[in-house]
């Protein structure tokens, strides 16, 4: 989650005392991270989208051919309206997510629900 949505809340991070040993002030990731721990990289959510499909084998084995067509990427529109959804579910402070009923509504769904 850090990578895709940043740094913790102030009240988290400034309470993370071992945080200077993998990012710098700001929240990004440091070049080299100390005891041989690979860096973390920025991957924010659109870039997860769009990389939907990107590493698929050209020859899928059977039970991931019945999921999805190898290749298969998620359409512009459609990842606008995902981005924005796991962007509202996926916050840091719970108070702050999504509700259940602004979920069901949202319009990746494209249908309205009444709960």
């Amino acid at each position: 989650m850090f990578q895709t949505f940043g740094r913790f809340p102030d009240r988290w991070w400034n309470a993370w005392g071992r945080r200077t040993n993998f990012f710098n002030d700001g929240g990004k990731p440091k070049q080299e991270w100390s005891d041989g721990i690979p860096k973390a990289v920025v991957y924010p959510m659109q870039e997860v989208i769009a990389d939907i499909g990107s590493e698929d084998d050209e020859e899928p084995r059977k039970a991931e051919a019945l999921l999805e067509l190898s290749g298969a990427s998620v359409p512009l529109e459609e990842a606008v309206h995902l981005n924005d959804l796991l962007n509202r579910i996926f916050k840091w402070v719970p108070e702050e997510r999504i509700s259940l009923n602004d979920i069901l509504n949202h319009s990746w769904f494209g249908t309205k629900y009444e709960t």
